[in-house]
């Protein structure tokens, strides 16, 4: 593959968003990314932006959209949702993007779409925020990660499976969070467990108070839920209290740099949750769409993956999705692409990695019970867990 000639279709701003390419033109597609490229989420931002620029490549060396290669414009808004959402609105002032990826951290992602969907943008992103794929308020939006409800449900099956009935709950205090709590409160309850929730403010360097709290309920499991600069604190909370009961980790944590997080010490006797797509051996990384993808991702970081491969896997497919609408749609209107992701096929995207079940009623990927496994905390080689026995 000739991953390296793709390299020049790629924008990096930094203060300004630079001019959108025209809305409902056909000759060449330019999608503008928000990226935390800076601030306390830019190492999170950085490894979404190398799939997403990984993706450019695997699309323009395979002869790009209506035959000219895709443009991918990364707008670095640093870190936060008021930033991004300032960000967002500068873009659009600026004349309506063909297409946008709407930031990197969930939170950031859930202020920012409202700002793109007021200007008709068609959308492709990956928070899991089940608010986000409502298709009557985001009808040109579409998110390419798992729904949260597909993660708390085989979640939940796992805890109830073994005879718990009771569970501690702790995790960031933030939108997508709270989000991703009210789903796993819902998933539990329905298979019979009550719940407690802990949230440790996203300011906060300790989360020992709210843990201490959550286990003072006496519960029978605890469940850590964070993600990249919000997982220290959590993660440091078990470390000091180090509870004498069954711990889980669920796919947010799993994803994160853990390694640079905390020693190995921190995960012992852990339990995690994780996507098949980041597990070693796994049928669903032995497909050539997850080949090429692993293959323009490691050319694009020069191997250095800090993170596990699916935090890059929805940068990229933010890109695969926004390219394949435009292609399949004949041109950018975004009416017309989100009308052409409603119907689309895996044989439309083969390069996509991962479920294609989008219609007129679902804006998501369904990540069903095959998609999920449990795991010990290990070794963790070019992105992919090492399964331990």
């Amino acid at each position: 593959m000739r991953l390296a000639a793709a390299a020049a279709a790629v924008l990096v701003v930094g203060a300004g968003c630079g001019e959108p390419a025209d809305q409902g033109a056909s000759d060449t597609l330019r999608i503008d990314a928000l990226a935390a490229l800076s601030g306390p989420s830019a190492a999170v931002g950085q490894a979404m932006s190398q799939g997403m620029k990984a993706a450019v490549a695997v699309i323009n060396d395979g002869g790009g959209v209506f035959g000219k290669p895709v443009e991918l414009n990364l707008i670095d808004y640093g870190s936060g949702p008021t930033q991004a959402v300032a960000k967002a609105q500068e873009l659009v002032s600026q004349g309506t993007p063909q297409a946008a990826i709407p930031g990197t951290p969930g939170s950031d992602i859930a202020a920012a779409m409202p700002v793109f969907a007021k200007a008709g943008v068609f959308v492709s992103h990956h928070d899991t925020n089940p608010d986000l794929t409502d298709v009557a308020k985001y009808p040109l939006s579409f998110t390419n990660a798992y729904p949260v409800d597909n993660a708390t449900a085989s979640l939940a099956e796992r805890l109830a499976g073994e005879g718990y009935r009771s569970i501690a709950y702790l995790t960031a205090d933030d939108t997508s969070s709270r989000s991703n709590a009210r789903s796993a409160q819902a998933a539990f309850e329905e298979a019979g467990m009550s719940t407690e929730v802990g949230y440790v403010p996203t300011t906060a360097v300790d989360g020992t108070p709210q843990l201490q709290q959550l286990l003072a309920s006496e519960p029978d499991a605890l469940v850590l839920r964070a993600y990249g600069a919000q997982a220290p604190p959590i993660i440091k909370a078990r470390q000091k209290l180090n509870p004498d009961l069954p711990t889980y980790g669920t796919q947010d944590l799993t994803a994160s740099n853990l390694d640079d997080l905390a020693p190995a010490s921190a995960y012992a006797g852990m339990t995690f949750q994780s996507i098949s797509l980041a597990v070693e051996g796994s049928p669903a990384t032995q497909t050539p769409a997850f080949t090429t993808f692993y293959e323009a991702l490691k050319a694009e970081t020069g191997g250095e993956l800090p993170f596990t491969i699916f935090t890059y896997l929805v940068g990229y497919n933010d890109v695969m999705l926004a390219a394949a609408a435009a292609e399949k749609a004949g041109n950018t209107d975004p009416k017309e692409m989100a009308a052409a992701v409603e119907s689309i096929t895996a044989e439309d995207m083969p390069n996509y990695v991962g479920p294609v079940s989008f219609s007129p009623d679902q804006h998501y990927p369904e990540y069903d019970s095959e998609w999920w496994t449990y795991i010990s905390y290990g070794p963790k080689v070019d992105g992919l867990i090492q399964p331990q026995s």
